[in-house]
This record gives C-alpha cells, sequence and structure tokens, in this order.
C-alpha cells in the first residue's frame, strides 16, 4: 500500500475540477460573443440573470451530470465551480424553468438552426 501523504488546505475543493477545461473550450470559441447576437429571451425583472449565464450554467449543469433542473440547482452551493467560471451565484431550477418556458415554436426556429450553423 502507497503512504499517501494528507494535507489540509484553505483552497475550495470540487469534484468537478476537469470543468476547468470546459470554461477553456468556452472561452476559445468565442460562443459568448455569437449568443450576444441571436434572440435569446431576456429577463422579466432588474434583478433578472444574463440569459447568456444561465445558458453557460445550464451547460455546465448537463456536463456534470444533471438531467432535471433541480440537479443543476445542486451545483449552487459548489463555490469552487463559482470561481471557476468567475460567477457570484447560479441559477436555480426555477430560472431554468422560467427561462426555457420562454421559448416558443418561432424562437426555436430563430435561435437553435443559427447556433447549430454556428458551431458546426
Amino acid at each position: 500500500m502507497v503512504n499517501l501523504p494528507i494535507e489540509y488546505s484553505d483552497k475550495k475543493v470540487t469534484p468537478f475540477g476537469g470543468m476547468s477545461l470546459m470554461k477553456r473550450f468556452i472561452d476559445q470559441t468565442g460562443i459568448r460573443d455569437f449568443l450576444k447576437t441571436i434572440n435569446l429571451p431576456t429577463p422579466g425583472s432588474n434583478r433578472g440573470y444574463d440569459p447568456i449565464h444561465i445558458l453557460e450554467s445550464f451547460w455546465l449543469g448537463i456536463w456534470t451530470g444533471a438531467s432535471r433542473y433541480i440537479h443543476c440547482d445542486w451545483l449552487r452551493y459548489d463555490k469552487a465551480l463559482h470561481s471557476i467560471f468567475g460567477w457570484d451565484q447560479m441559477p436555480s431550477q426555477s430560472t431554468y424553468s422560467r427561462f426555457f418556458g420562454k421559448f416558443s415554436q418561432a424562437r426555436n426556429t430563430e435561435v437553435f438552426p443559427a447556433l447549430q450553423h454556428w458551431f458546426f
């Protein structure tokens, strides 16, 4: 058996440290700039989240294994992920539900083909 030293640290720890690679992917592709050009639903409140922030945090939830909005909500308590992505906080499950509920057939037809065309 290998004798591994155990040390304590004041640094934030997350089981999803590999998400720093996905953060670099987002930064290198420039997808944020493209998302600013398409018709994403905007918040109805001055306290609402930026739509790009909602999408990025939703992607993060999916990349970490979420299959429901509530699973994305669990990441709100992972402060290390917040610091990797440069966020103060993450949306709740109701924010995701309201945001994606604003998509209509017309908006889907406008947004998603443009996003797929840009990405592929």
